[in-house]
């Protein structure tokens, strides 16, 4: 059972998705169970779903599943409340309080409406490069050497690389 993952923005092609989690439910042989938490968990779940996302749709990129991930995320639970979010009180007791979209990135992991997303934001190796090559402060003689491409593809704005942004980001504006 998954509850409580997070997606977070992530700048690589290489089907990296960052989860957190809380409370995995792990069910063993018999009927011993345990609750754990943490990425280690979360991302097998997220790994799950994103093979069945690529089962359907078989053509798409990474980033395109990436995308199908983040875009049908929801901040509400399985019972239709607010994502919550732990935090220690003053007196070290743990709470749980309203999440803020730095707890939870995209949002609840929503499978069903992975498989069938509607509009995705696609990406590729040309867009990355793109976007390092628009990025303050990035040499371009290392992207370069790294890479062995020059910078003859812009973006003209980091921004305009066609990626989804978490809600919080979204919202922010420039």
């Amino acid at each position: 059972m998954l509850t409580n993952a997070a997606i977070f923005l992530t700048f690589l092609n290489n089907f990296l998705v960052l989860c957190k989690s809380l409370n995995i439910t792990l069910f063993g042989a018999g009927e011993g169970f345990a609750m754990i938490s943490g990425t280690s968990m979360a991302a097998p779940h997220i790994a799950g779903i994103a093979a069945l996302v690529k089962q359907k749709h078989p053509h798409w990129s990474p980033a395109a599943i990436k995308s199908a991930l983040m875009t049908t995320a929801t901040t509400l639970d399985r019972a239709e409340r607010p994502l919550q979010a732990q935090q220690y009180s003053k007196l070290d007791t743990l709470a749980l309080v309203p999440a803020t979209p730095f707890d939870y990135g995209s949002g609840h992991v929503n499978p069903r409406a992975a498989l069938d997303p509607g509009l995705v934001f696609d990406a590729g190796y040309e867009d990355y490069l793109g976007f390092l090559c628009t990025t303050p402060g990035i040499d371009a003689h290392e992207i370069k050497n790294h890479t062995n491409s020059p910078c003859n593809y812009t973006l003209g704005h980091p921004s305009n690389l066609n990626t989804p942004l978490n809600r919080y980001f979204a919202s922010c504006g420039n």
